[in-house]
């Protein structure tokens, strides 16, 4: 006799899965309605390309118990008639630009070496001795706002005690703090 036992075919089961990872949920983000790209929701500016991310009369909660407010007198406003003072820290004069509506104003010190030559020449204000570069950051004017970025510095750019990347921008805001270097700039708008 035949064992039953041998007889019987069984169906082999292959290991169970192993677990997935949880899928990760994603942040809310808001889209830049200038150029496009993602940014986190609750940024007022977008990360690529400097403009704000609200229109004029809008609102964004930024935490419970923030709301900003974002409208024409905005400290980021900068207008055609609007001029950009530069103070720098020390000098008892200050630099008045007027930013072009088409290209970037270049930021740096002019050297006896060199033949290109800055739209904003700080070597007045021993930008050499304080890390300055010839070609150290650009602002550009984009709609109603100027955007800063950094040039590859070799001492860097700040803007309000936070260092900038090379080619990162950021929106300039009324009063902010720029350091090119060592030195210290503080930024004006007059309007009118």
């Amino acid at each position: 006799m035949t064992d039953p036992k041998k007889n019987i075919i069984r169906r082999l089961t292959p290991d169970p899965l192993p677990p997935q990872p949880a899928a990760q949920t994603a942040l809310p983000q808001v889209d830049c309605p200038h150029c496009g790209k993602p940014n986190p929701e609750g940024d007022l500016y977008c990360f690529s390309c400097g403009n704000m991310l609200l229109t004029p009369g809008g609102t964004r909660r930024i935490s419970a118990v923030q709301t900003v407010e974002i409208d024409d007198r905005s400290d980021a406003y900068f207008g055609d008639k609007s001029t950009l003072y530069l103070q720098v820290q020390g000098a008892s004069e200050m630099i008045r630009v007027q930013p072009r509506k088409d290209g970037e104003m270049i930021i740096g010190r002019q050297s006896p070496d060199s033949v290109m030559i800055p739209d904003v020449d700080l070597s007045p204000y021993h930008a050499e001795s304080q890390g300055v570069s010839r070609l150290h950051a650009a602002i550009t004017r984009k709609n109603d706002t100027l955007i800063l970025s950094d040039m590859g510095s070799l001492n860097h750019t700040h803007i309000n005690q936070q260092r900038l990347h090379k080619h990162e921008v950021r929106v300039l805001n009324n009063g902010d703090e720029l350091q090119f270097g060592t030195l210290v700039v503080r930024v004006h708008f007059r309007h009118g």
